[in-house]
């Protein structure tokens, strides 16, 4: 396993694996409409803050995936539950 930046060209798996990870973790507790913009939210995210994703990857599968904002506040930790 490898920890390092989001590269280039691989926004579509990224998304794909943020979003396996968040429905994972809250598709269950938040309101459909929130869980039916998830996509949609996480599409900004990386648009916004591409630079500062760090990724878990195997070979070309992204296993998860962190950031970090201000201070080092921890903002973004996730793992894709189908790895």
């Amino acid at each position: 396993m490898n920890i390092r930046k989001l590269e280039k060209g691989e926004e579509t798996a990224f998304i794909e694996m943020a979003l396996a990870s968040w429905l994972d973790a809250y598709e269950d507790l938040f309101p459909e409409e929130v869980v039916a913009g998830a996509r949609a939210m996480l599409e900004k995210a990386v648009e916004k803050r591409f630079d500062e994703f760090r990724v878990a990857a195997r070979d070309a599968c992204l296993l998860g995936y962190y950031s970090l904002g201000e201070d080092n506040y921890l903002w973004h930790l996730y793992v894709d539950p189908t790895c």
